[in-house]
Parts: structure tokens; sequence; C-alpha cells
């Protein structure tokens, strides 16, 4: 079976590190020497793990934002957005102001977005199904 790396460039690699930490994020393994060359590689706590391609506002807006031509982050399912809004806020994330005081309940179900210090974004997604 084939595997899959998402390799992440944070602007700030140990506070990326640090807020994935406090998550409860495994490291499994550190390589090079900081502060200069090196990386840290967590295993993502998923069953599964699937790519997709997004076009609306929001992603568009997010894109120009940043002046990128493909802006990345992270959803995870979850089966509580409330607590992942409570562990996020006390793991150090910034909380996107969609969701400052809770997830947001969106078409789809409810979503925390939280954003780590190097500006990796990272989605905690509960399906209104699930």
């Amino acid at each position: 079976m084939a595997s899959l790396d998402i390799v992440v460039y944070p602007r700030d690699l140990g506070s990326a590190e640090l807020a994935l930490s406090r998550l409860g994020w495994e490291i499994s393994e550190r390589y090079g020497t900081p502060p200069e060359d090196y990386g840290v590689i967590f295993r993502i706590p998923a069953d599964s793990v699937q790519l997709e391609l997004v076009a609306h506002d929001t992603a568009r807006s997010l894109a120009a934002t940043s002046g990128a031509d493909t802006v990345a982050g992270l959803r995870l399912h979850v089966p509580d957005a409330a607590a992942a809004w409570q562990a996020a806020r006390a793991a150090g994330l910034r909380i996107d102001p969609a969701c400052e005081s809770g997830p947001s309940n969106e078409s789809w179900g409810r979503l925390t977005r939280a954003y780590t210090a190097g500006g990796l974004r990272i989605d905690f997604y509960e399906r209104h199904d699930a």
C-alpha cells in the first residue's frame, strides 16, 4: 500500500510543533539540526486521509489574501467541534474570527478553524449526520 506525506513549510516551525504537540499529536521522527535545517514528523491521528480540491468564495479569498496560487490546510473530522474548539484554544492556536465564540454552524455541520503560529490552518469538522 502507498503512503502519503503532507509536507508543510511553516514560518515558525517551533511554534507549529508546540501547537500540534499540545493537541496530543505524536512525534514519530525528528531530523536535522535546529535552528537551520531540521524537521519534525507527526503521526496524524486519523483512520483515513483524503485530498480535496475546493473552489468557493472563501477559498478564493484565502488565496487572494495570502498572495499564493494555492492555500492548503488540514481538515480533521471530529465527533465534537466544541471539544475541538476548547482543545485548540487550550493549545494556544489562533481561532478564526468566524469561530471566536465557538464552532461556526455551516450547512454541512459545525466547524472550528484554527491556525498555528506558523500559519498552518487546521479545520476541525463535525458533520451534522455524524
